[in-house]
């Protein structure tokens, strides 16, 4: 994790932090619709991951190395890739809140805000479940009017259940 980013806003820039808001709420949205097309439109054009380095979940990105949070990636794509690998659970419901924002420049973001992501293979009643919590640290930048992800970063601070169910099975 990196150290907060310098504070340059003025005032309290109530519009952006709406808007910013409505973006966490969309791409919850988006992940639990198992929607890429609207995803990508949340991601900067190239986008930097950086993903859990140990536990389960890290497991969903070991096998790609550009998830170094170095390595500049298509942000559409990987967009559509979280939704890919999330196809075969039947329910997923991502909880993101308590985000803290700070305005880096006059078009740039950075946000941290808790997760709290449930995920299931079967009825959810009875099936295979998978829960994580932790934060995602955010880097933000405005793009023709609407804030986008240009750097996503997943802390895990707890993970609970069977973490095979957010294992995609072999295509």
């Amino acid at each position: 994790m990196r150290d907060e980013p310098q504070v340059v806003q003025t005032g309290y820039r109530a519009d952006d932090r709406v808007a910013i808001y409505e973006m966490l709420g969309a791409y919850a949205a988006a992940v639990d619709a198992n929607d890429g097309d609207a995803l990508a439109k949340l991601m900067n054009d190239t986008v930097h991951v950086t993903a859990p380095a140990t536990g389960p979940v890290a497991a969903l990105f070991a096998p790609d190395p550009v998830y170094d949070g170095k390595t500049p990636i298509d942000g559409p794509d990987y967009a559509r890739a979280i939704t890919r690998n999330m196809r075969h659970l039947s329910v997923t419901q991502h909880l993101i809140t308590n985000p803290r924002i700070t305005f880096t420049d006059e078009d740039g973001a950075y946000c941290t805000a808790y997760l709290r992501a449930i995920h299931f293979i079967g009825d959810p009643t009875e099936g295979i479940a998978y829960e994580v919590g932790g934060y995602y640290h955010l880097d933000l930048v405005r793009v023709l009017g609407d804030w986008r992800i240009a750097h996503w970063r997943l802390t895990v601070t707890w993970e609970f259940g069977n973490a095979q169910a957010v294992m995609a099975p072999p295509i």
